[in-house]
């Protein structure tokens, strides 16, 4: 372009006022063509930066959800476990007897134990109850316990009391 430039200026078709004003906005030209593609660069990067500022906080949300999903099965697990030792520990382990006691399983089937008479009272009059292992799956074991616990996993686990005498809640 300069060889262009040059035989223009010698030909005298153009001064070199009109040259140097040509020039000039061909330098603007070129700079506003830069500003344009860098300002289309820079509103493209906020573009990217805001879309990822979103799928972050969506993703901090999903997984607050799961967080707070996984507390509340630890907790229910906790209670489970807490429950279970309680009976374990707490329960009355009657030697033989002479009396069977029948009682209504979890799987509607009538069932008994064999337990010594002053259990048989003690179940009576709800000083004992039934309560079958708590959380547990199909085949549950049963085990008698002292009305203090049987209140206790009545509270969190009414299907699991399956005798007790005193305020019955309704099984659900």
């Amino acid at each position: 372009m300069k060889n262009l430039r040059d035989q223009l200026l010698k030909a005298g078709l153009v001064s070199k006022k009109e040259v140097a004003k040509a020039g000039q906005q061909v330098r603007q030209e070129r700079k506003e063509q830069g500003l344009k593609a860098s300002d289309a660069a820079a509103q493209k990067e906020a573009e990217r930066i805001e879309r990822y500022e979103r799928l972050l906080a969506e993703q901090r949300a999903k997984d607050k959800e799961l967080e707070m999903q996984q507390l509340g099965l630890q907790q229910a697990k906790d209670r489970v476990h807490r429950l279970r030792n309680l009976v374990s520990t707490q329960a009355v382990t009657p030697r033989g007897g002479d009396r069977r006691f029948h009682y209504v399983a979890s799987d509607r089937v009538i069932r008994y134990l064999q337990v010594p008479d002053s259990v048989g009272r003690d179940l009576e009059r709800g000083a004992l109850g039934i309560v079958a292992d708590v959380g547990s799956g199909r085949v549950r074991p049963v085990f008698l316990v002292p009305k203090a616990v049987v209140e206790q996993v009545q509270a969190e686990f009414p299907n699991d009391v399956l005798f007790f005498v005193g305020e019955v809640t309704e099984k659900q």
